[in-house]
């Protein structure tokens, strides 16, 4: 599946800088903050793509704690710090709507909690749950969280987003969704 003329969007400057360094044969552009349907990741990015509108492609991004979806980790860094060797998972979906389907990709790594993260001063510039979390992939945990492999330009070797971009750009898609079957959302959106 090749997809013409798609832009990547999201409101999200440091997504868009991290999209960029790919060399994406598409436009990434600054886009409105898209309500997020409050779900599983499959059902987020279905209904992010359908907003968004034809040709546009929607990203969303979750880890997974002992098969919990979380959406925003740093208000549970504490909680999952206490579990005892937890299995994280850092998934990103991307989603795009084309000609009455909704075409799904998605990355995912498995991941490790840094030691003592809940009380590790995060730096300003870090990113999403960069600093928390290093790659695991195979059970060998990377000796550098996600925030330390980006300063060394290595981040892109781990990142589920490259992987899922990787997916669209190799036509793997893992669901492909007719339009006409997804119902309107009627329950209760994430909050920001």
């Amino acid at each position: 599946m090749i997809h013409k003329n798609i832009k990547l969007v999201t409101s999200n400057e440091l997504k868009i800088k991290e999209f960029k360094r790919f060399g994406l044969p598409f436009k990434v552009v600054k886009g409105v903050d898209l309500k997020e349907v409050d779900s599983d990741y499959i059902t987020v990015v279905t209904h992010k793509a359908i907003e968004a509108g034809e040709g546009m492609l929607v990203e969303d991004t979750v880890l997974l704690v002992n098969g919990e979806e979380i959406v925003d980790i740093k208000w549970r860094v504490e909680e999952i710090q206490k579990l005892k060797n937890p299995e994280i998972k850092w998934i990103t979906s991307l989603g795009i709507l084309e000609n009455g389907i909704i075409y799904i990709y998605v990355g995912m790594i498995e991941c490790a909690m840094i030691e003592n993260a809940d009380k590790v001063k995060i730096p300003d510039d870090a990113f999403g749950f960069d600093y928390y979390l290093a790659p695991s992939p195979c059970g060998m945990t990377v000796p550098y969280n996600f925030y330390e492999l980006d300063k060394l330009e290595l981040k892109e070797l781990y990142s589920p987003r490259k992987y899922a971009t990787s997916c669209l750009l190799d036509g793997h898609y893992v669901h492909a969704i007719d339009v006409k079957s997804v119902e309107p959302w009627k329950g209760k959106y994430q909050s920001s």
